[in-house]
């Protein structure tokens, strides 16, 4: 597989992507804004009914949002249903 990435400033083409990159990478997949999938996932940082802070590695991502909570856990990813408002990328590091 070809991809673009970007690097600083400038973008690079990859002539060969690493398949493990791609199952390895965090993937977010929202399902209209009351329920979301988290892949990737290293840890949760906080929880609580209006929000719910995740630890992606290199970044944290928050949802912010009403009646949240994790439906589903495990060491692949989760599940968060709730209303979900909006969503915060940070970097952590």
């Amino acid at each position: 597989m070809k991809g673009i990435y970007l690097y600083g400033d400038t973008m690079r083409k990859s002539s060969s992507d690493s398949i493990s990159e791609y199952v390895l990478s965090p993937r977010i997949e929202l399902l209209k804004n009351t329920s979301c999938t988290v892949e990737g996932i290293k840890g949760i940082c906080e929880y609580k009914n209006d929000f719910i802070k995740i630890d992606l590695g290199k970044i944290n991502v928050t949802f912010f949002g009403d009646g949240l909570c994790i439906r589903a856990f495990s060491p692949e990813g989760a599940y968060i249903e709730g209303t979900i408002v909006s969503v915060e990328f940070e970097s952590n590091g």
